[in-house]
């Protein structure tokens, strides 16, 4: 799946405008990791840096995309119906909403003094200035500010398969960045505060040296530095004249910073007085009656979208992209009552076309019901009892590239009818406490087990290569434990027990799948049906194992040492080439 970046502008231009700043934000915190190496190299990059960002044209993308991101954010706030939102919302709203508060000071004493007054804003400058009484603040800002971005991007991208097989390197690298940024500024900080006192120090003893071949002549202080600092104030604290004109600057920049939060502020409190204006008004108009088929039926203001009204209601409701109609998972099956709704809007179209959903499926984040509605969810999410084996974005649907074992106990059927029910569960019980010893050593992964037989994933989380050597490991060692097995029941059984086994590799769908509490994880796909095909042949061949030549290839096998040969499986439209095994040992 490609990159979404939105059918309607407003998200375009919130995703655009949060990847400029976030460039912006990932090169300043290099640079800041720069200082571990040298604040010379630390200089300079900031100088490549400036090169692009402080340009005319420069300056003014990233202005326009910071009030962008910001005006669009305080916008979708102020038209959210409910603030019942998961916590990972929440906590990307808090620390957005902080950014401006904490960002205003630092800009006015760099960016905003330098044009205003012309102070030396260069790092060497701001860094002794800020070290060590503001580096706290610095600190702070920066995670503040990285944790938004991250978060943010991985909202955006997480419906990705590309990104879900790569986020475990790119959550490590999006550890990493601000840890080497804060260590490089702590490291950088003192060094630059020694430098320029030594710079000071010359420059006084130049000025002296000035003063005392022209007396008529009064040396000229050195250029205010960013954030006024102590190093500049020392520069001026002789002459009053110049004292009073850096208590000028300090106050100019002071109210630069004043008016700057005000202006955030009015702003703040109008979005959230929006907001509670539209929650009162809703209150006291309309309603409508929404009926969660089996679930619940409510009550509710017309205005919010289904997706808030759930939320609102404490009704559990997937939702894996935030409510910004790119991943599906909060679909419904509209039941009665679709003619009240709008016809979809582009982004919602172009999801619903993607999944190739059917006419009566509607996104929840983009319905506003205005009539009455009758409604299925579609994808039903997590609750408080799957928790224990989710993993990921795996409950709500993606694609794996594995290996499927599937294993039957040969004639069972039919001796355990002659069996008591205690001995028929005792029987299968060992058997499978033995299988399943095997197959954890292998890191395998039952995913099911059908009567007297199970279906095991091998390589969930390395793919099919590693899964496919495991799965054969694992299909050697099951041989020899059966026979192990047959030896100690052999009281019991009337005959050894048989196996057949089936292996085959290639992509699945990996999800959640059942009823609410009992939906459980499993696979879906032809690579399933295929395993479950080939494990069915082995009685027909008389063998005790059969693989795809496919998946004997993922493994690395010799396959010219065996006698290949095309099946037709039900089901799939090609011939399978498969390798037939007498015993699973022999390829070990």
């Amino acid at each position: 799946m490609p990159v979404d970046f939105g059918q309607s502008w407003p998200q375009r231009l919130q995703i655009i405008s949060g990847l400029i700043l976030f460039t912006f934000v990932l090169f300043h915190f290099l640079n800041h990791a720069l200082g571990l190496v040298s604040l010379d190299l630390m200089l300079s990059f900031q100088e490549f840096r400036q090169f692009f960002t402080r340009s005319i044209l420069g300056s003014i993308v990233l202005g326009a995309a910071l009030l962008t991101h910001m005006g669009l954010v305080l916008y979708r706030l102020a038209m959210r119906s409910t603030l019942k939102l998961p916590l990972w919302d929440w906590l990307r709203i808090l620390l957005g909403v902080s950014i401006p508060i904490l960002l205003i000071p630092h800009i006015a004493n760099t960016r905003g003094a330098n044009l205003l007054k012309g102070t030396n804003d260069d790092y060497l400058y701001v860094l002794a200035n800020i070290w060590p009484d503001l580096s706290w603040d610095q600190s702070i800002l920066l995670l503040v500010v990285w944790v938004h971005s991250t978060i943010g991007l991985h909202y955006w991208l997480r419906v990705n398969q590309w990104y879900r097989r790569a986020f475990m390197p790119l959550f490590a690298v999006a550890i990493a960045i601000p840890i080497l940024a804060i260590a490089g500024f702590s490291v950088a900080g003192p060094a630059a505060k020694e430098k320029v006192i030594a710079n000071f120090v010359a420059e006084l003893q130049a000025q002296a040296e000035a003063q005392a071949e022209t007396a008529k002549k009064a040396p000229a202080p050195p250029a205010p530095n960013a954030y006024g600092g102590d190093i500049a104030k020392t520069a001026t604290a002789g002459e009053g004249a110049e004292a009073e004109k850096s208590w000028i600057d300090t106050l100019t920049t002071e109210m630069l910073v004043d008016h700057s939060q005000l202006v955030f502020y009015i702003f703040l409190f109008s979005t959230l007085s929006v907001f509670g204006m539209r929650v009162l008004i809703r209150k006291f108009g309309e309603h409508v009656e929404i009926n969660y088929k089996s679930v619940k039926k409510l009550r509710v203001p017309k205005g919010p979208t289904l997706l808030e009204i759930s939320r609102a209601n404490n009704i559990p409701h997937a939702s894996q992209c935030g409510g910004r109609a790119r991943c599906s998972t909060c679909r419904v099956r509209i039941l009665t009552g679709a003619e009240g709704l709008a016809q979809p809007g582009k982004d919602e179209a172009a999801t619903l076309v993607r999944i190739k959903a059917a006419p009566d499926v509607r996104l929840a984040c983009q319905i506003r019901p205005e009539k009455n509605l009758d409604l299925v969810q579609l994808v039903w999410p997590k609750t408080k009892m799957q928790t224990a084996d989710a993993n990921s974005e795996e409950d709500e649907g993606v694609e794996r590239n594995v290996a499927v074992m599937f294993i039957d106990v040969r004639g069972f059927t039919s001796m355990s009818a002659e069996k008591l029910p205690y001995d028929v569960v005792f029987i299968l019980n060992a058997l499978f406490e033995a299988f399943g010893e095997a197959i954890k050593q292998e890191d395998g992964w039952i995913d099911k087990y059908l009567g007297d037989g199970l279906m095991v994933i091998f390589g969930r989380n390395e793919g099919p290569v590693p899964g496919m050597r495991h799965a054969l490991a694992a299909a050697a060692k099951i041989d020899r434990v059966l026979e192990h097995v047959n030896k100690t029941l052999a009281s019991e059984l009337e005959a050894p027990l048989k196996i057949g086994i089936g292996l085959h590799a290639g992509p699945l769908v990996m999800g959640r799948i059942g009823h609410r509490e009992s939906a459980s994880l499993t696979v879906i796909g032809t690579t399933v049906n295929t395993a479950a095909r080939l494990e069915a042949l082995t009685k027909e061949k008389g063998v005790q194992m059969i693989l795809s030549q496919e998946a004997a290839q993922y493994a690395g096998l010799e396959i010219d040492e065996f006698e290949a040969e095309e099946v037709d499986v039900r089901g799939i439209p090609e011939p399978v080439a498969i390798l037939c095994v007498m015993h699973a040992r022999e390829l070990t």
